[in-house]
């Protein structure tokens, strides 16, 4: 989240916080111009009431615009910015407010056998392919032989590096073969149950390698609009034991409905970062940590650049 001074923060709160044509327009004005009058032309039952609907769209911006003047005219550029953040995204938050005051859905990250996927996860982020050559001639980073080390299967892909020579290809085939496989029938279930709302987890930004494809592999799944129990629902008790599963309660913006797909990513962090995650981004993080691991929805890619899987 931007830093907004105090001072500037305060300043934005006594112009709008109870400011209805703010309140009103929240979200209204990350359109083109003519998407939002297209909107009202499509809305509208006759060229009256389209007028009127215009017209009342403008005379809030205006109030509001009379603000941001008064604002930028006292100094307060970084409050000016918030203002026309929040104009033009509904799910904006601003400083003092708890959660952004837009609708909610349930979202839950699923993982599979979190030790073993974790271990994974991490050479695949930070790892090179010459790492796996490497460690068979007796030349092991630290890195893939932790990965080793919780993944003894992996140690076959010597042999299908020999057949297919493609790692990235190689690493899928043996995760299906040992994990995969294993919860088949529940995540058949999964499937089953929440069709399209269920997609496969989409790794954090700058949380890879520029050689992964990692649409070969799913270690993870993501459901929108399905709460963590109903997700534990489709496991047996004893599966529940091998699984993590994250719960989040984010703006009614991070899946696609018609499309049936997401448009942001779900970043981890170390549970030692959770809280400070937690403060900052409330309508974005799980609420609670799995597998010594906290979740975040990345839907700002310049606000999450820095964000990494911690080797902890």
């Amino acid at each position: 989240m931007k830093r907004v001074p105090e001072e500037q923060v305060a300043a934005l709160r006594a112009k709008v916080e109870n400011l209805s044509a703010f309140q009103d327009s929240r979200g209204k004005w990350g359109k083109p111009l003519r998407a939002i009058v297209a909107e009202c032309v499509a809305t509208s039952d006759n060229p009256t009431q389209c007028l009127a609907m215009v017209e009342k769209l403008c005379s809030r911006l205006k109030v509001v615009a009379d603000k941001a003047s008064q604002l930028k005219n006292a100094g307060h550029e970084k409050a000016v910015e918030e203002l026309f953040d929040a104009l033009s995204c509904f799910y904006k938050r601003l400083p003092w407010e708890a959660t952004a005051p837009c609708p909610k859905i349930p979202v839950t990250l699923l993982m599979l056998d979190p030790v073993r996927t974790l271990s994974l996860f991490q050479w695949l982020v930070l790892g090179q392919p010459h790492d796996l050559k490497d460690h068979f001639v007796g030349r092991p980073t630290a890195l893939t032989t932790a990965m080793f080390t919780h993944f003894p299967e992996m140690l076959r892909i010597n042999e299908i590096l020999e057949e297919r020579g493609e790692v990235w290809g190689a690493l899928a085939e043996i995760y299906r073969q040992v994990l995969e496989v294993k919860f088949t029938q529940s995540l058949v279930a999964c499937a089953k149950n929440f069709q399209k709302r269920m997609c496969a987890y989409t790794i954090g930004w700058r949380q890879y390698s520029s050689e992964l494809d990692f649409t070969q592999m799913r270690p993870c799944r993501v459901f929108y609009g399905v709460t963590q129990k109903d997700v534990l629902c489709c496991f047996s008790r004893e599966d529940q034991k091998k699984i993590a599963t994250w719960e989040f309660n984010a703006p009614d913006v991070v899946f696609d409905d018609h499309f049936g797909s997401c448009h942001f990513s779900i970043g981890l962090h170390p549970e030692t970062e959770h809280a400070q995650w937690k403060k900052e981004y409330p309508d974005w993080s799980s609420h609670s940590v799995q597998a010594k691991m906290g979740a975040t929805i990345l839907q700002d890619r310049d606000e999450f650049g820095s964000y990494a899987i911690s080797l902890e």
